[in-house]
């Protein structure tokens, strides 16, 4: 079934990460036009060569923790193809630490990279959507917004869930600029932020919390922003969608 984002142009923050390079893949081959922006990029090259040589991926290197990188992505993506219709807030920083241990500095960093950027990047991003037909802003949270996570990640489980709050109040914001505003939150996704940090053992017990028997893909995630970027989702605004095998059920 057609996506319908055909020449839609896209922002893809985080795209250097399992989730984030999914997601500019699926975006491009649904036709897309996407600038994908990471801190450093290099280990994505090859992957984005192929739709970069064809126009339709643009890499940008630039760090969500300076505030003039916000407006210098949105420019660019601008710049670059013309318009803006799409933006994913999907980039995320995580350091794992138990509430007792966690360090100012660590608070500062997740939440600006995590709750931060994607506030201000939305809205530049909603200013430049505000002549196209039908923007579209998702933020990739993750279910532990909901749960309130591990006890060794509680800073980032605040940010996820003060992701999932903006999403509500930008949805009721952007909504009289025809711009709706979703999220999608993951589960256990086999990506580096888990495999990098936890133990195998760790690892097998989460796995064994999920009732489908298995962490979901990366491409799983970017499926449903796809579905949230799209025409099929016109009237879905406000919404978490959760991805996450059942390991989360509200």
């Amino acid at each position: 079934m057609s996506a319908d984002i055909e020449r839609k142009v896209a922002i893809v923050t985080g795209a250097a990460g399992g989730i984030g390079r999914q997601i500019v893949l699926k975006l491009a081959s649904a036709g897309a036009y996407v600038l994908a922006t990471d801190l450093d990029l290099a280990p994505v090259k090859d992957l984005f060569s192929q739709q970069t040589q064809a126009g339709s991926v643009y890499p940008l290197a630039a760090d969500l923790k300076q505030y003039a990188d916000y407006e210098r992505i949105v420019r660019a993506a601008v710049d670059t193809f013309g318009h803006l219709d799409i933006l994913v807030n999907n980039a995320a920083f995580l350091v794992r630490h138990d509430a007792l241990a966690a360090t100012v500095d660590e608070w500062d960093i997740m939440v600006t990279v995590n709750l931060k950027a994607a506030f201000f990047l939305a809205q530049k991003a909603a200013a430049r959507m505000a002549t196209a037909p039908a923007g579209r802003i998702i933020n990739v949270s993750s279910q532990a917004g909901h749960s309130g996570g591990a006890a060794d990640c509680p800073i980032y489980a605040i940010t996820k869930g003060g992701l999932i709050t903006m999403t509500r109040a930008l949805a009721r914001a952007f909504a009289p600029n025809g711009i709706t505003v979703n999220s999608v939150a993951p589960g256990i996704v086999m990506t580096d932020m888990i495999s990098g940090t936890l133990s195998a053992e760790q690892i097998k017990d989460l796995l064994s919390h999920i009732p489908i028997g298995r962490a979901t893909n990366a491409d799983e995630i970017a499926e449903a922003v796809l579905f949230l970027a799209s025409n099929r989702a016109a009237s879905i605004t406000g919404h978490v969608l959760d991805v996450n095998g059942g390991m989360l059920m509200r």
